[in-house]
């Protein structure tokens, strides 16, 4: 026989025989080995379940000797089964699962390269075949994400990691927060894993007054603010609003209390990631669903995210805002002002006019002098005059003094001034006004008596102004008011990388929006005179960073939205100085419109925000005629004023209450009520002694105002017990004072006052209700808007820090930071602290709050040996039942009913 073996029948070439294997001995020989060592294990282990796995183990060596016979090859079969063999072994040995499953696993393990092999060629098969009917179809092969998404109900979608390069944000204007929660969505960047859920979402802010706060410029926290639902008679605003504070002109958000300091269930804000499917028979890029989500009911609408290829873009041409268009558009807002009814000038006798005024001049015959209004001819009956609202940012090198007042009158070189005046004057005369206001040109600033004079009078000055010009985003007066600013892009890049972006589509941001992200946290919105400055005026332009907007007792409008969006309205309303019920307004109205007086006034809505107010706080009238319900709407409203007016910066902390005359003496005018050092007379004065800060501070050095007074102390200022009188039918029943202020007293330089022009250097206030002795323990950790702070312990004397009362625990929350000099009590009797019960709200029989004032002894008065108290801090109680013994439950006899004065 040949060597090659017998010849071919097709071919007639001899066969090649195949080799003869080379280990077929060595492979009996290992399977012998492992064979005798698995059976023995069976037959020496007493278990029934190690006999069984000895089985399992000789079919799996058995199996690995096939296959070493079958590829003759030892050395790459061992190298592959014999790890696993072994892994497998390992597993059943120290294993605590049941013997069934810890075989399952075993077999699965020394199986796995086949179990792969097997799944890669089927996946490779069904993609194939999925390519071909594509092809067949037309269907394109971007479209592979949407495809995904569809096979897996529309629970998956394939995303490549193409924005996880470190300068994936290099290209896009993000807040810190933003590029994070940029990064951790699978969606968005992409996973290394390929595959990314459908639905994410990922946290963004803790509140959304973080987000409003962080703008500066956040392209995609602007766009999703800018989302938010708004409709007039809608009330989720007051939803988004339980960590939002009262700044916005447009938007009502109620006051601190103790309910709105907890943040939104600890979840904070939340951005929302869904992905959209594409037509499959389109070519088409990723696109995606993004919207927030509060927690709090707030409803925001959902916009687009997309995907796409990275173009080289040109640079964006850039717009002045002080160009003769933007001033075209300024003329026609003031126009359609001049127009509206609550933006007519204030009604009086006589035309206000401020002491002293700039003359501009004219366009065409420019000059530029000070006049004094009460000496100096003016032109015409009712001269107009422009006002302008800034931030001085340290010392200004032009201002008016008393040995340069002469040389102004004669004229002002324009060459001295800095670049907010420049432009105000510029400004001025384009908009055909003779005459500018300016403090520190108008002001003698080296002459104490004269700043006496002036200043109680600035409310009106910018009260009485034709129109107010505001330098919003100029943190000193060399900022200016015209920029340079880009045109708005409609596509703005999120992320990128070298030629990939993932874009964000949108339209021109809505009026609030703006006004939220370049108003509300603008350098000058953080001066607390500009405060009234601009709550005042009838009609205001901000000249912002990038945009021109302008807001007026009506509306706001903006470049964008040239024909402005007025106000929303409250859902209740004033009808002939009384507060309307919804049942009187809803049913009532009609009739009274058919049996109205002639001259009776409609009933009106008031607006929302802090305008609106103010518009309460006249609408309602005279303090003295006014019932429960009108009296705690007075205190809430003019809280409102109060927390928004107390967040702004003073460079003088003496000018707390003199920065806020002007908006006191327009509501004193209507509320006929003495004005004590930041609060009201006959509008249940009780209830405003229980203010409270946000943020303890450390005591002034200067004195400002009372310890009683909201005005002594620094930070942003709530009303304790709003959120209770909130949600608590209103009544005597229901709302109990405790406490009755007897006489109080403000002065200035020993004389009485009660104006709200009024400087003031001491008060006494003398009030009677229950007191009782407590100490000041160390600070204990206290949930305090949405994060942990340290707060002292109250409790009664006698008693310790760790066994406060079950029944009516005192939540304490300090006017100051406490010092060791404070942490201690009734210990010390010269220097003991006592608790005042100043009021208790009932919402059932089943419950009741009590709130009340934390006092320390200050002085003994010389003249009537009488202890003075000075405040400390407010406190509450918990949720208890309202049963005969008072909300103190047990400690009810600590209480004893005292005439103290605080100071």
């Amino acid at each position: 026989m040949p060597a090659h073996g017998r010849p071919s029948k097709l071919t007639g070439v001899p066969r090649r025989r195949r080799p003869r294997a080379k280990h077929t001995w060595i492979i009996f020989k290992l399977w012998a080995y492992c064979a005798a060592a698995t059976v023995l294990y069976g037959l020496l282990s007493p278990s029934h379940d190690s006999y069984h796995e000895a089985r399992v183990f000789f079919l799996l060596v058995s199996f690995i000797g096939s296959v070493m016979l079958a590829t003759d090859n030892v050395v790459t079969v061992s190298l592959i089964f014999g790890h696993l063999l072994t892994g497998a072994i390992v597993f059943c040995i120290f294993s605590p699962l049941p013997t069934d499953t810890r075989l399952g696993v075993a077999i699965a393990i020394v199986f796995a390269p086949l179990i792969l092999a097997v799944g890669v060629f089927l996946l490779i098969g069904v993609a194939l075949l999925l390519w071909l009917i594509l092809t067949s179809l037309s269907v394109p092969i971007s479209n592979f994400p949407t495809i995904i998404y569809l096979c897996s109900f529309r629970r998956l979608v394939v995303r490549l990691p193409r924005f996880r390069n470190g300068d994936a944000f290099d290209q896009s204007r993000l807040c810190e927060a933003c590029q994070t929660a940029l990064r951790e969505s699978s969606l968005l960047s992409g996973s290394w894993a390929l595959i990314a859920m459908a639905v994410e979402r990922n946290a963004l802010h803790r509140t959304l007054e973080d987000m409003r706060r962080s703008w500066r410029g956040c392209h995609l926290c602007e766009a999703l603010l800018g989302q938010k639902q708004h409709d007039d008679g809608d009330d989720d605003d007051d939803d988004d609003t339980r960590t939002a504070s009262i700044q916005s002109y447009g938007t009502i958000r109620p006051a601190l209390g103790p309910e709105p300091y907890g943040s939104m269930g600890g979840r904070g804000v939340l951005m929302n990631i869904q992905f959209i499917k594409g037509s499959l028979m389109s070519a088409s890029e990723s696109s995606f669903y993004v919207s927030l989500d509060t927690g709090c009911g707030t409803q925001f609408r959902t916009m687009a995210i997309s995907e796409g290829a990275l173009e080289e873009t040109e640079a964006s041409p850039r717009v002045f805002t002080g160009s003769d268009a933007t001033l075209a558009k300024i003329k026609d807002w003031i126009g359609d002002c001049s127009r509206h009814k609550d933006c007519q000038p204030p009604d009086s006798d006589t035309t206000f006019l401020p002491s002293r005024l700039l003359f501009v001049g004219t366009t065409s015959t420019p000059e530029l002098r000070i006049i004094n209004t009460r000496s100096d001819a003016v032109q015409g009956p009712n001269p107009k005059y422009i006002a302008l609202s800034h931030c001085w940012g340290g010392d200004i090198p032009c201002k008016l003094t008393t040995t340069n007042y002469p040389t102004m009158r004669e004229t002002i070189s324009e060459s001295t001034l800095p670049k907010n005046f420049f432009h105000a004057i510029d400004i001025t005369r384009r908009l055909g006004v003779p005459y500018l206001w300016i403090d520190s040109l108008c002001i003698l600033q080296d002459s104490p008596s004269d700043w006496a004079d002036e200043s109680p009078t600035m409310g009106q000055v910018f009260a009485s102004a034709h129109c107010v010009v505001a330098a919003t985003a100029s943190e000193n007066s060399s900022g200016g008011c015209f920029r340079n600013r880009p045109v708005p892009q409609m596509e703005r890049n999120l992320m990128t990388s070298a030629t990939r972006r993932c874009y964000l589509s949108t339209t021109a941001p809505s009026v609030r929006t703006l006004f939220d992200t370049r108003v509300e946290t603008a350098p000058l919105t953080k001066r607390a005179w500009a405060f009234q400055e601009r709550l005042l005026s009838r009609r205001l332009i901000h000249f912002c960073s990038d945009a021109v907007l302008f807001e007026c007792n009506t509306m706001q409008a903006s470049e964008f939205h040239t024909k402005g969006t007025v106000y929303e309205k409250e859902p209740y309303a004033v009808q002939d100085g009384r507060l309307v019920s919804w049942f009187e307004d809803s049913v009532l109205s009609p009739l009274l419109k058919l049996t109205r007086r002639k001259g009776q006034e409609d009933v009106t809505r008031a607006r929302r925000g802090i305008r609106g107010a103010l518009d309460v706080l006249q609408s309602l009238g005279s303090v003295s005629k006014h019932d429960l319900a009108e009296k705690i709407e007075f205190c809430k409203r003019w809280f409102d004023i109060v927390s928004a007016y107390s967040e702004g910066a003073l460079t003088c902390p003496t000018d707390k209450l003199i920065a806020l005359s002007g908006v006191a003496e327009l509501v004193q005018s209507r509320a006929k009520a003495p004005y004590l050092a930041g609060l009201w007379a006959s509008g249940i004065l009780e209830l405003q002694l229980l203010w409270m800060v946000e943020e303890t501070v450390e005591k002034q050095k200067q004195y400002c105002a009372p310890s009683w007074s909201w005005a002594s102390v620094t930070g942003r200022i709530g009303l304790l017990p709003r959120g209770d009188l909130e949600t608590t039918l209103l009544s005597d029943r229901s709302v109990i004072l405790e406490s009755l202020v007897q006489d109080v007293t403000v002065s200035y330089k020993d004389r009485p006052v009660a104006e709200a022009r009024s400087l003031v250097d001491s008060g006494l206030l003398k009030i009677a209700g229950p007191v009782a002795v407590v100490a000041i323990s160390k600070p204990k950790p206290m949930r305090r808007r949405g994060f942990l702070k340290t707060a002292p312990t109250i409790y009664f004397e006698g008693g310790l820090p760790s066994q406060l009362m079950t029944s009516s625990s005192l939540n304490f929350l300090p006017d100051l930071e406490i010092g060791d000099d404070e942490e201690r009590g009734a210990a010390h009797p010269d220097d003991h602290v006592i608790a005042l019960h100043v009021m208790t709200v009932r919402h059932s029989e089943e419950s009741q709050h009590a709130y009340g004032l934390i006092l320390r002894r200050k002085r003994i008065s010389e003249f009537d040996d009488v202890t003075v108290y000075e405040r400390l801090g407010v406190f509450w109680t918990s949720n208890v039942p309202a049963h005969d013994r008072g909300p103190f439950g047990g400690d009810a006899n600590r209480w004893v009913h005292k005439t103290i004065v605080i100071e």
